[in-house]
This record gives structure tokens, sequence and C-alpha cells, in this order.
């Protein structure tokens, strides 16, 4: 979620031109975003969480 408002609070304060003429900028919050798209909080917790007895860990 936070990195959800940051993207929006960077395009908001940098404008589109930053996103259309900073290649680096543009590459960097595409690949920040693509990354938090596949993340997915509940389903890869619970998973984590199944395979730590396996590990001899505890929660």
């Amino acid at each position: 979620d936070a990195v959800v408002l940051a993207l929006a609070a960077a395009r908001d304060v940098l404008g589109p031109a930053a996103l259309a003429f900073d290649e680096s900028l543009a590459r960097r919050c595409a690949d920040l975003e693509l990354y938090v798209a596949q993340y997915h909080r509940g389903r890869d917790d619970a998973s984590l969480a199944r395979h730590l007895p396996e590990a001899g860990l505890a929660w």
C-alpha cells in the first residue's frame, strides 16, 4: 500500500514529463509497479507460514 501511495505521489509531484523524458525513472516506476502487482500478500504469507514447521522454525 505504501509503495502504491509513493508512486502516485511521485507522479503527482513530478508530472507526466518526468516519466515521458526520463527513461531511467520511467523504467524504475514500471518495474516497481510490476513487482508490487506480483506480490499476493495473504496468499504469499500463508504459503511461507506453512513452510516454517518443515524448516524447524517457529512463527
